[in-house]
């Protein structure tokens, strides 16, 4: 992804990842202070997942790709991706916020690489720089909400769309469905985005 960026911005851009990883790692399991009863939710399931292959209740797992049945409808897939970091470990706010930080410093590399993709280095060096400070962006990474999973995946695909050519573009396609299914309130991007994306 990134050996297309070379030399000087090659350093610049992990020089803007380790700065971006400290933002983002500084304190995680004090700030934010608390957590909501949608991140508790993710976490508790995450752990009963890991340990049962289903949630605290026993009735459901995420490899049904159905939300849960017994509260507001949440993503179907996030609970997979926290589970191997949450399960093995004591219940923390940083176990439970790693995976997040590692999901937005992968989506600043992918940003990164997409600029470079459309235009040129300095534009993905000031896209990734951007990112890594965009204070949106930190607290989100911060937290055990799954809408920065489901971005992620969304700019793989993106990305991929816009990498390949004929037959391997279909590579891209796992990752809209893990996408799909990994933020309720992603699904209806999915219609339009992958029309653009065709059509470009």
């Amino acid at each position: 992804m990134l050996k297309r960026i070379r030399g000087r911005s090659f350093v610049v851009v992990i020089g803007i990842g380790c700065f971006a990883l400290f933002l983002r790692l500084f304190l995680l399991d004090k700030i934010p202070a608390g957590i909501s009863h949608d991140e508790l939710d993710y976490v508790f399931n995450a752990k009963a997942v890991y340990l049962t292959g289903s949630d605290v209740t026993g009735t459901w797992n995420p490899l049904s790709l159905t939300t849960p049945p017994y509260e507001v409808p949440k993503a179907e897939l996030p609970y997979l991706f926290i589970a191997p970091f949450i399960g093995p470990f004591n219940f923390s706010l940083f176990a439970a916020r790693l995976p997040f930080v590692i999901a937005n410093l992968l989506l600043i590399l992918v940003i990164v690489a997409i600029a470079k993709k459309l235009f040129d280095s300095k534009t993905a060096i000031i896209a990734g720089l951007l990112m890594s400070i965009n204070p949106w962006n930190i607290y989100f990474s911060r937290t055990s909400y799954d809408t920065p999973l489901a971005v992620l995946f969304y700019y793989v695909g993106m990305l991929l769309v816009l990498s390949l050519s004929g037959w391997p573009i279909l590579l891209a396609v796992p990752f809209f469905a893990v996408a799909f299914f990994s933020y309720i309130g992603t699904k209806l991007v999915i219609v339009p985005l992958s029309t653009i994306l065709l059509s470009y």
